[in-house]
């Protein structure tokens, strides 16, 4: 995740606190195809036996899509 732009929080922002900023952020996005239907689910745990045997990793996680009901 790329972290490209810092807004400051407005004391009178629901849930601000001192110091804190909002961020726009980058994110590498994967989906389900047809010809791939599990490589959200590959790339997962995939990411998570690199970090368990310490092999430096960005820390990746699931979202679900509302619309899609599926992990994109």
């Amino acid at each position: 995740m790329t972290v490209t732009d810092l807004i400051p929080v407005n004391e009178d922002d629901p849930g601000g606190s001192n110091d804190s900023q909002w961020g726009r952020a980058q994110v590498l996005v994967k989906h389900n195809t047809v010809d791939n239907p599990n490589i959200v689910v590959n790339e997962y745990i995939a990411n998570r036996i690199a970090i368990a045997l310490g092999i430096p990793t960005s820390l990746g996680d699931l979202w679900f899509d509302p619309s899609a009901g599926e992990p994109a």
